[in-house]
């Protein structure tokens, strides 16, 4: 059990454990056509499915545009349109080519556009059909430029737009392209909130259909009773205006709320669209208004706080006489902000380890372990502390614990508590967060929350505060253990616990290896400026070993290895053993620094990642390493490294791979999830004085195994996941026997349906192919119980 206490900013192993399990570079099993096709699904308000009401698009009849950029233009290339289509219906062209594409953009829009539109481009002048049709580098120029903004006014209103990065289009299959899109507006098709309304004349002799931006939107002091209002009213008589279907979308373009068409506008009766404030404040910065009108129209948004709910705002607790004389720390998050965040960021697998508690407090304990106090709320901008008023009949989540041993007694009242501060519940302290979260509780009609003694657990997870100068148990921060103290204990034990988490309250020496047998996380107990952790001596293993299955994070911690030679890596992932498992996992977070790790004789500096392990980068750097293979990193047979950001320099190799050797392995961008070759800040590294940053082992060969494993999610795991050959070479390849059926496909032609082999010659077989890395061998089986899987091999062909 890892739950944030307060503001305690650990990684959730359980995110992490997601974030590197969701495997990239898997496709789902592909229908094989006679052509290559791109398609979309469109979403409608008609449609009783959220999902399909999830994205901001015109209803109705409307017309489709797509520009290409970095890939084959093919005969009608590289501005593709108009295409009628329709919301909730499904597009699917011929037109795109198969290839590999730097970006694909889309425009849809309610109107066609008008092509002979002439732009201002520098001293000259081109309609908009030729901007849209100019190759790649003039479009870019142009795109940025302040052509820019003619462009956009012919999309604004009744447009939006959006576009993938990195796009690969297959042969012979259908590719569905999912893209959010997001509205265009223009200056006249938005208002911003002056106090606490804002103002829009709308006029139209005919039908239109409009997204209009609502901006600068304010922050009642009470979210959860307030109200967002939209006034549709009219002077006019005639023509008689009319509204049709509207909706209120987020600023990425995601729907809060619609209502059907209303019909003929009377001056005497406005309509009036309403929505909970608390649906929308507090992460939007603008919405948009989705509204189908003709004739002349007023539109007022405002913001109604409602009453504020009188309430005397405590927090009763009940920890069971155990607790008795103890206090009590705990967090707050309401239901409704939670709800909101979940809404703007879907993907998120843990709200409660991204989001901070809105309020805080500290309550003591009477000889029955109970006691009640009032929440405070925290002003980062002014930083001052004040009440925290709990809304009747809302849901909370109460973060708490039980400091058992006096651990925080340095903290009297909350307001000597600044968030970001490291307070946290020590191993066998009762906590209210379980595997679940937070514990969730209503308050009553007065305001009160109750915290019952069944709310609590007992914490497991063994925490130990390390010190350069340490000699006491490392069970508190007022004593802390030394490294070597920590070391022992950990290696000599074994498994501890659900986790393991190590403190640094300062720099220290590590002269011998740990065991990571045990989710384990490092990070410094000061969250601005990492500790350091010092190799001495002459290691004769690794600084850390990291089992199957278990995962070794590192936060805001330095590892330096400075005039130490190594026995190997750093940091060593072992291998999975069985099918069930992955091999050891690691997370290097925000402010972690692996440096000056040499390993003459061995591959990977800093990392050694073996098969089916996997490595989250996530704002880290790893510099100044060296090894034979793998300056930094070196990762083999499946291996997953995940780039979020970060920076990988001054990295030298010995024989290849400067900066990251993979030799059956794939590094992941984070932000597209493809395949990378390169990244700007993965740069400087070496080999002999040569730039080498990442390389892909280039396999020769003509025999090669296919490993499948399946995830707990029943995702397939397949490796390799790119393979390299020479020209005319034959390609043997095998999967395990256990699956029912086998389908093996070499861009996009079939090959072999039977078998769990398939030989091949790819240059010889007749099926088309090309010299590079745009070759694909896709493979579907399917198990025993009818469940197909699928997933591809990238293919590079050399002469």
């Amino acid at each position: 059990m890892r739950k944030k206490v307060l503001s305690y900013c650990c990684v959730s192993v359980a995110v992490l454990l997601l974030v590197i399990s969701c495997t990239p570079g898997l496709e789902p099993a592909w229908k094989h056509t006679s052509d290559t096709r791109l398609s979309f699904q469109f979403s409608s308000l008609d449609e009783a499915s959220p999902r399909a009401q999830a994205r901001a698009l015109v209803q109705g009849p409307a017309w489709l545009y797509i520009r290409t950029l970095g890939g084959p233009v093919g005969d009608k290339g590289p501005f593709y349109g108009p295409y009628a289509v329709q919301a909730g219906t499904k597009f699917t062209t011929t037109d795109i080519p198969d290839g590999t594409f730097a970006e694909i953009g889309v425009f849809y829009c309610a109107e066609k556009l008008d092509e002979t539109r002439l732009l201002y481009v520098e001293e000259s002048q081109l309609s908009l059909g030729a901007v849209m049709r100019l190759p790649d580098d003039q479009f870019t120029a142009v795109m940025d430029s302040e052509a820019a903004y003619d462009f956009y006014s012919e999309l604004a209103g009744h447009s939006s737009t959006g576009s993938a990065e990195n796009v690969v289009i297959r042969p012979g299959v259908i590719n569905t392209l999912s893209l959010t899109l997001v509205p265009m507006s223009s200056y006249d098709l938005s208002t911003y909130f002056v106090e606490q309304t804002a103002f829009l004349s709308l006029s139209s002799e005919v039908s239109v259909r409009k997204f209009i931006e609502v901006s600068e939107l304010p922050q009642p002091q009470n979210a959860a009773s307030a109200e967002f209002s939209i006034k549709i009213s009219t002077t006019s008589t005639a023509p008689v205006p009319v509204i049709g279907r509207s909706a209120l979308y987020t600023s990425a373009g995601k729907l809060i709320a619609s209502w059907p068409a209303s019909g003929n506008l009377s001056a005497a009766q406005p309509i009036m669209r309403k929505v909970p404030w608390s649906t929308i404040s507090g992460l939007d910065p603008y919405v948009y208004l989705y509204l189908e009108y003709s004739g002349s129209v007023q539109l007022e948004f405002a913001l109604s706080e409602g009453t504020v709910p009188v309430t005397d705002g405590t927090v009763t607790v009940n920890a069971g006489s155990s607790a008795a004389g103890k206090r009590f720390f705990y967090g707050l998050y309401s239901e409704s902000t939670i709800a909101l965040y979940m809404q703007n960021n879907p993907e998120t697998e843990d709200v409660f380890s991204e989001l901070d508690p809105e309020a805080f407090g500290i309550i003591s304990l009477d000889a029955a372990g109970s006691g009640s106090g009032a929440p405070m709320s925290f002003n980062e901008i002014t930083e001052i502390w004040s009440p925290y008023t709990l809304s009747p009949g809302e849901n909370y989540y109460v973060s708490g614990f039980v400091d058992m041993n006096n651990t925080w007694a340095a903290f009297q009242n909350i307001e000597e508590f600044t968030p970001g501060m490291m307070l946290m519940p020590l191993t066998g302290d009762p906590v209210t967060d379980s595997e679940e979260g937070p514990y969730r509780v209503p308050s009553d009609s007065s305001g009160k929350i109750l915290v019952p003694s069944s709310a609590f657990v007992q914490y497991e997870d063994i925490i130990f505060f390390v010190s350069g100068s340490g000699g006491g148990t490392g069970l508190s921060p007022a004593s802390p253990a030394s490294w070597a103290a920590i070391q022992d204990k950990i290696n000599t034990a074994g498994p501890m616990g659900d986790a393991v988490m190590i403190i640094l309250l300062d720099d220290v020496v590590a002269t011998s290896w740990l065991n990571v047998s045990a989710d384990t996380l490092i990070m410094s107990y000061n969250q601005e400026t990492p500790f350091t952790v010092t190799i001495s001596g002459t290691p004769s293993a690794p600084l850390f070993t990291v089992k199957p299955d278990k995962v070794l994070s590192l936060y805001n911690v330095v590892l330096d290895g400075s005039g130490v030679i190594l026995s190997d890596s750093a940091i060593v992932l072992e291998p999975s053993l069985v099918e069930e498992q992955t091999g050891g996992m690691l997370y290097l977070g925000p402010g972690t620094v692996i440096q000056y790790m040499s390993v003459p004789d061995k591959n990977g500096g800093a990392i050694s990642a073996s098969a089916n392990s996997s490595v989250v980068i996530d704002d880290a750097k790893i510099n100044y390493c060296s090894a034979v293979n793998g300056g930094a990193i070196y990762a083999e047979n499946g291996a997953r490294i995940l780039w979020s950001s970060g920076s990988i320099t001054g990295n030298t190799a010995i024989t290849a791979g400067g900066g990251v050797y993979l030799n059956g392995a794939t590094i992941i961008d984070g932000s597209t999830m493809q395949p990378m070759t390169s990244h700007p800040n993965i740069s400087g590294n070496f080999i002999l004085g040569f730039p080498s940053d990442i390389v892909y082992a280039d396999v020769n060969g003509v025999q090669f195994r296919v490993d499948i494993s399946f995830l707990v999610t029943g995702d397939p795991v397949i490796s390799p996941q790119n393979i390299s050959v020479l020209s005319g070479s034959q390609i043997t390849l095998t999967v395990p026997p256990e699956y029912e059926t086998y389908s093996w496909s070499f861009n996009g032609y079939l090959l072999e349906n039977s078998t769990n082999e398939c030989i091949f010659f790819p240059t010889e077989s007749g099926i088309p192919w090309n010299i590079g890395n745009n070759n694909f061998i896709d493979l579907v089986v399917t198990d025993s119980a009818g469940y197909y899987f699928s997933a591809q091999i990238q293919v590079t062909i050399t002469e």
